[in-house]
């Protein structure tokens, strides 16, 4: 898995560094910038940082990365290392930047992520049913579409990107959303 460690202290408050952990590899980005309150400027400095540190991590992903490597750096995850409010607070919201930086990687590895998820969603709702049951998924640019054929038919369709943030609570949802029709 990818982290990006974030060291913000609140008093005073302090942007020191950003630190991204991937493929055995670390890159350090020291700031040392004081800001007077927890400002747009903060958040704006914050996801810049992480923009450069996801780039950083595509190149090493195209020198040497596996697949799995470039599903690890899609589930990139921030630390607040320090315990801060300020980082708490920062990372309550979404980094757009970094989503936008990482979409080529979800477009390359979207079909294997698709297949996995379909794999373990039909599995897990054989095991639930008495019935013979007739499946099949399409991926529609950012989106999986599940489709149930046999015994009724009933389709869902999940973003891609929500597979990436929780893939385990998609899984679950999605599993009972079509048991709860099975019954």
């Amino acid at each position: 898995m990818a982290t990006i460690q974030l060291f913000i202290t609140d008093e005073p408050l302090v942007f020191e560094k950003a630190v991204l952990q991937f493929m055995g590899e670390e890159q350090i980005v020291e700031k040392n910038l004081r800001f007077k309150d927890a400002t747009i400027e903060l958040s704006k400095e914050v996801e810049s940082t992480c923009v450069s540190l996801v780039k950083q991590g595509i190149l090493w992903l195209e020198e040497t990365g596996e697949e799995e490597d470039y599903i690890d750096l899609l589930y990139l995850d921030f630390q607040n290392t320090t315990h801060s409010k300020t980082t708490a607070s920062i990372l309550s919201r979404p980094f757009y930047q970094v989503e936008e930086t990482l979409q080529p990687i979800l477009e390359e590895v979207g079909d294997v992520l698709a297949e996995k998820f379909f794999e373990e969603w039909s599995n897990q709702l054989a095991e639930l049913s008495d019935d013979e049951l007739s499946y099949a998924y399409f991926i529609d640019g950012a989106r999986i579409t599940l489709e149930l054929t046999e015994p009724f038919e009933l389709q869902e369709s999940i973003l891609l990107k929500e597979l990436i943030v929780d893939y385990h609570s998609a899984l679950t949802r999605s599993v009972q959303k079509f048991y709860e029709f099975l019954i």
